[in-house]
């Protein structure tokens, strides 16, 4: 084949031309080789394309100006209609090929053109194949319709397509056709509809594929009807439609998202379409069906290269893939994602919000630079590849038709646009095995600053730089010389680690926390390890540490955490096993404080790893806070009162089990033999700051005369106080009360002093003095005026918490340490409240707690407008930014003041 130099070319062809067209053949001659054969060879071809390819695309013309190409003529043969329809097509490939160049078709334009070429000349080849199969046959009853699927059928034609194709006929397959008159007046050449129409088929295939001086018109594929290639070319449009009822496959479902009628009949195609749809689109796809989506993109690629832009990683097929299994999943629910083109699809997604509009941009924006790619490679000889060229002279030519001044700033753009979509592609379809490799060519292939840092950007990076320089430094201890003995581990549990870091909503933090591991060197081999075999832990850990910087302060405090988590994997600690733990503790450490600091961060550690992970949901992990400081206050109890021990009621939040990493422990002391000093060695124990802060922050103001009373009291006290001398809110506050420590008798006696007490006094309780109550916090304990104050600002949890104490106690229905979510199903049960604004209620309240919950891990009590925090906390609750949780938060505590003052008129 001639290479063509460009100079020489644009030479050759102003000789051929007027001097007004020198950017067109400059940019032909940098395009297309084939093109520029083309019109050294058809000079008058040339000079119409250049006159006329400005001019407006439509159907219309495109098939008169075939029509003057191939005249409507009974005596043509085979070979003149392949010839004509070949020259016709080279002459308007021509005119693309100059529109798409000079800018005046983009992208989807050019496709759509040059799918539009195509239907065209099926069209006319459909006819001129009927017409000789007729003068042979003679005339057939019914008619067919071709169905295209695949690029045609999506009409994204690209430069040097393969066009795939499916004939249906309707009719009597055994119906014969009416043969034709001999010279001997001996009618003959009678056939079966069927074998009329597959002959048809085949006349059709050749007068396309067949190889003549003028190249082939197009490379035509059938192997796609029903039963592939060991079926009849042409099939009934019934037996169609049944094949696909019966035993199609999920593979079909998504070859069929494109079918659509491009020549012959067109009311036989729109059956065909109708008559598929319910097989189509109303079958919601199951797991067995992604997993066959993942098996058939495993086989392809198996096959292909990475420098293959359709079927590579990162490429064209896997858009393809990702777009077409969420229509199989979604279209039953959403019928706008019923649509044979992909950005049609791909637009719906977005408009459905299945797909982010950020997700939306990176998909499409993706989609059309691969295509264009691909149009400027099959362009250049129009051959079928999708191989990047290897010649450094053809990847120059490639750089600059795509609008790049260097090849490398090309391929640095190309590379990050494909990880992007692998990325994508992964989280839907992806492996794990897929996954891995992702993750390890970030560490192993070469990549600039400039690249690591736009790709960790788009992964959620809120400083790519600071990011990237953990990256790297991740990949030098990879190959770091005293840890190349466990080089194969690393090489495997890294990139999974690496992986995990950016899944999590703070990217940063997430690979930080890897360096820092790292850099202990060969002891980081252990961590590695044990990352490898516990797959939750290594989850849960590398998380935690991303969203959490309480988490990450007690790490840095004491890193041996993670071996002890090592050598006690765990997930459900019983109390048993958490008395065990403590014990272990005090034995390493003496009964101090320091032991009960390093118990209860040990086990917050190990609780907020697995909700990390997702196998605690917000129920079970405060649950599990609110045990391991019961095991604390039991044991240290326990030791402190060597025998008759008091009775230690858990209040507040301890009370119900609903502690948060930040929670006081509310706790009044009932010892009948008022032992102030034992309690004060107690509270001391609980509280004593250590380097490590204190094991607890307790708070024993809820005792009779708040911080001013003496630490202990009788049971009898407690009852007089309560009945005479309490505040309602002090009644209130009773709701929540739950004996953790004493003798089982002690316990219930203070069991039912609080009934007494609370069938006494709980009616005197009314809504204007918790309103009054309420607003006193609002404007003295509150800081709205620094944010959002989720726990005592208006609508906020302690108002939900209010309304409802004040619903049991209103209504008699007296649940001892109930939760606040607990109590809500209660009042919902029994009529208290409307059960669909008790449920709306506790959404909200639920929703509220969850992100207290991350506020906490954080060591916040207030919520900001803006800032990286709040940006994390939204990603992790499921909204797009900051400015969404904001709103979000703001509308559910509007709705839940007006659900309160609602119930309370």
């Amino acid at each position: 084949m001639e290479i063509l130099n460009v100079t020489d070319c644009i030479n050759s062809l102003i000789n051929l031309s007027d001097k007004n067209s020198q950017r067109e053949i400059e940019l032909l001659c940098l395009g297309s080789d084939y093109l520029v054969r083309f019109s050294r060879r058809y000079p008058a071809l040339f000079r119409d394309a250049l006159k006329e390819y400005t001019k407006g695309y439509e159907k219309s013309s495109l098939e008169e100006r075939l029509l003057r190409w191939l005249p409507e003529d009974p005596a043509l043969t085979e070979g003149q209609i392949m010839r004509q329809l070949r020259l016709f097509k080279r002459t308007e490939m021509l005119k693309i090929t100059l529109r798409f160049l000079t800018g005046i078709s983009d992208i989807v334009n050019s496709m759509n053109e040059l799918s539009l070429l195509a239907e065209v000349i099926l069209e006319r080849a459909l006819q001129e194949a009927l017409r000789l199969c007729s003068k042979r046959y003679g005339d057939a009853r019914g008619g067919i319709s071709i169905i295209a699927l695949g690029k045609l059928g999506a009409q994204e034609l690209n430069y040097s397509s393969d066009v795939d194709i499916v004939g249906f006929y309707e009719g009597n397959p055994l119906e014969e056709t009416t043969g034709v008159i001999g010279p001997t007046g001996v009618r003959t050449g009678r056939v079966s509809l069927h074998e009329y129409y597959s002959k048809a088929m085949e006349t059709l295939t050749r007068l396309l594929t067949t190889e003549t001086e003028e190249a082939v018109l197009y490379r035509a594929d059938l192997r796609l009807r029903p039963q592939g290639q060991k079926s009849p070319l042409a099939q009934t449009l019934t037996s169609a439609v049944q094949y696909y009822f019966t035993w199609g496959r999920v593979w079909e479902r998504m070859v069929l998202i494109r079918a659509r009628p491009v020549a012959g009949d067109r009311d036989i195609g729109q059956k065909f379409i109708e008559g598929i749809s319910p097989f189509l689109w109303e079958q919601r796809i199951d797991y067995s069906g992604i997993e066959e989506i993942r098996q058939m993109k495993k086989k392809i690629d198996a096959t292909f290269t990475k420098d293959d832009i359709k079927r590579g990683y990162g490429g064209i097929r896997e858009i393809e893939f990702f777009i077409q299994t969420l229509q199989l999943i979604y279209a039953p629910e959403v019928p706008s994602l019923r649509t044979h083109r992909t950005l049609q699809a791909l637009n719906a997604l977005k408009r459905a919000t299945i797909l982010k509009e950020e997700e939306t941009s990176v998909l499409e924006e993706a989609y059309l630079y691969l295509r264009r790619i691909e149009h400027f490679i099959q362009m250049k000889e129009d051959l079928q590849t999708h191989k990047l060229p290897k010649s450094h002279e053809a990847m120059k030519k490639l750089s600059l038709l795509m609008g790049y001044g260097s090849e490398n700033q090309f391929l640095s753009d190309l590379k990050i646009k494909r990880l992007q979509v692998k990325k994508m592609y992964n989280d839907l379809l992806g492996t794990e095995e897929e996954r891995h490799a992702e993750a390890l060519a970030l560490l192993t292939e070469d990549f600039s600053d400039e690249e690591l840092q736009t790709y960790l950007s788009f992964r959620g990076a809120k400083d790519p730089e600071r990011s990237a320089k953990s990256l790297i430094s991740i990949k030098q201890a990879l190959y770091a010389p005293e840890l190349q003995p466990n080089r194969s581990l690393l090489k495997e549990s890294i990139p999974i680690c690496v992986e995990e870091a950016m899944m999590t909503e703070a990217v940063d933090e997430g690979l930080s926390f890897l360096e820092e591991i790292l850099k202990k060197g060969p002891e980081s081999i252990a961590f590695f390890q044990w990352f490898k075999d516990e797959p939750l832990f290594r989850k849960g850990l590398i998380r935690i540490t991303a969203i959490s910087s309480y988490m990450r302060r007690l790490l840095s405090g004491h890193p041996l955490y993670i071996s002890y988590l090592i050598e006690d994997p765990s997930m459900r600690k019983t109390r048993q096993s958490l008395r065990e733990n403590l014990s272990r503790m005090i034995n390493h450490t003496g009964f101090k404080p320091e032991a009960f600091v390093r118990f209860r961060q040990l086990e917050q550690l190990r609780a907020g790893i697995f909700y990390a992970a997702g196998v605690f949901s917000e129920v079970y992990l405060y649950k599990t806070l609110t045990k391991i400081a019961e095991v604390a206050i039991e044991e240290a109890t326990k030791r402190i009162y060597s025998e008759d021990p008091p009775v230690v009621v858990a209040m507040g939040k301890l009370g119900t089990r609903e502690l948060d990493f930040q929670s006081d422990i509310d706790i009044l002391i009932i010892d009948e033999k008022l032992r102030h000093r034992k309690a004060e060695e107690l509270l001391k124990l609980l509280t004593e700051y250590t380097s490590q802060g204190p094991a607890f922050k307790v708070d024993m103001r809820l005792r009779p005369d708040g911080s001013k009373g003496p630490l202990v009291h009788s049971l009898e006290s407690y009852r007089q106080y309560y009945l005479k001398r309490a505040a309602n809110w002090e009644i209130q506050a009773l709701l929540k009360a739950r004996p953790i420590t004493g003798r089982p008798s002690y316990r219930q006696a203070f069991i039912m002093m609080l009934k007494d007490v609370l069938g006494i006094r709980g009616s005197e309780l009314n809504w204007h003095e918790i309103q009054q109550m309420r607003q006193r916090i609002i404007k003295e304990v509150s800081k709205e005026s620094q944010g959002i104050d989720l726990k005592f600002g208006p609508g906020g949890l302690e108002d939900v918490e209010f309304f409802v104490q004040y619903l049991m106690l209103a209504n008699n229905q007296i649940s001892l340490s109930a939760s606040i979510p607990r109590a809500l199903k209660q009042l919902i049960k029994k009529d208290i409240i409307k059960s669909s604004s008790g449920q709306e209620l506790l959404e909200i309240y639920t929703f509220l707690r969850k992100v207290y919950t991350l506020m906490c891990l954080n060591e916040e009590s207030i919520l900001k407008d803006r800032g990286d925090k709040t940006e994390m906390y939204a990603r992790v609750v499921g909204k797009d930014n900051a400015m969404a949780l904001i709103e979000t938060v703001k509308s559910l505590r509007e709705k839940a003041m007006e659900i309160i003052e609602e119930s309370v008129r």
